[in-house]
């Protein structure tokens, strides 16, 4: 039946009632009673339609829904859980330099960092952490190196369990990192500061040059102490890039870093026996030092007692 019989139909019916027409079975006309039987046959195949579009709706939606679960996994690495088929899509590099002693106050401030940088790496992302160490002042020392296997915030909460993905993130991966961040802001009191030298290692790392988007997280009071290099305890020390002169012949305090499409963030660790100190160094070194490296971000040193 088609729409326009369909129509005339119900108009059928709408004129009979206005007429006082009863409906019984049996004061049907025969031409009505076929009409009556159309009608229902239509809305039965209406009903049948319909119900076999929302089945293949709902079959459409699980498919999607399931497709993740039923996608192949990727390869990880047991140590590290980065994937061993593609390079981890960022990789941060958190530097923490604790040859001074972090007292409480400043082991806070070193605790959001870390959990910026946790919160902020995205699934299948890396993060390092890595320290100075005052033994091996040429080479820091790698605390952890992790990538994320993702917190579950953005996982269907029908099919992929977000409470199981967040606690597996929260134990494989941000529990370590802070573990390893307690080890590096433990009590120290070297006698070398070598940041530059620690800078130069790392921005050579291939780990941290294989991933498309790098961001170093330098924390740090930027005291730099090289015995027989440099220290900017020293008044008269300054940063001269000489970017004519070939690299065998810079002094060894000016050979670039190599950050060129890093990221760079300062979380700057006052030391208000050296408050003056920090201020100077920054306007007579760090300043130009970092000026000559493209940075997204740089913070500017704050001090407080």
């Amino acid at each position: 039946m088609d729409v326009d019989s369909l129509d005339r139909a119900l108009q059928v019916r709408r004129l009979a009632r206005a007429d006082g027409q009863t409906e019984r079975p049996e004061t049907h006309s025969t031409e009505e009673s076929a009409v009556e039987r159309d009608i229902q046959a239509a809305i039965g195949a209406e009903a049948q339609r319909l119900g076999g579009l929302e089945r293949q709706i709902v079959a459409e939606v699980e498919r999607a829904l399931a497709a993740p679960m039923l996608a192949p996994r990727a390869p990880l690495d047991p140590d590290t859980g980065c994937r061993l088929d593609a390079p981890p899509p960022s990789h941060t590099l958190l530097l923490i330099d604790a040859t001074e002693p972090l007292v409480a106050r400043r082991k806070r401030l070193l605790g959001d960092a870390v959990a910026k940088a946790q919160a902020a790496t995205p699934t299948h992302g890396r993060l390092s952490i890595v320290s100075l160490d005052a033994e091996q002042p040429d080479e820091p020392r790698w605390l952890a190196s992790l990538c994320s296997p993702g917190d579950g915030s953005d996982a269907s909460f029908w099919f992929a369990n977000p409470a199981r993905l967040r606690a597996r993130w929260q134990d494989g991966f941000a529990a370590p990192l802070t573990e390893a961040t307690g080890r590096a802001s433990a009590h120290h009191d070297e006698k070398t500061s070598s940041i530059i030298a620690a800078l130069r290692f790392l921005a050579r790392e291939p780990a941290f040059n294989d991933a498309p988007k790098r961001r170093l997280v330098l924390v740090s009071d930027l005291m730099e102490h090289s015995p027989g290099t440099m220290s900017l305890y020293e008044k008269d020390a300054r940063f001269e890039p000489a970017r004519d002169l070939p690299a065998r012949d810079l002094p060894a305090r000016d050979l670039p870093a190599r950050l060129e499409g890093v990221d760079v963030a300062i979380v700057l660790i006052d030391r208000p026996r050296y408050a003056a100190a920090q201020i100077d160094v920054w306007a007579r070194f760090w300043s130009a030092w970092f000026e000559v490296r493209p940075l997204s971000e740089k913070v500017e040193p704050g001090f407080s007692s």
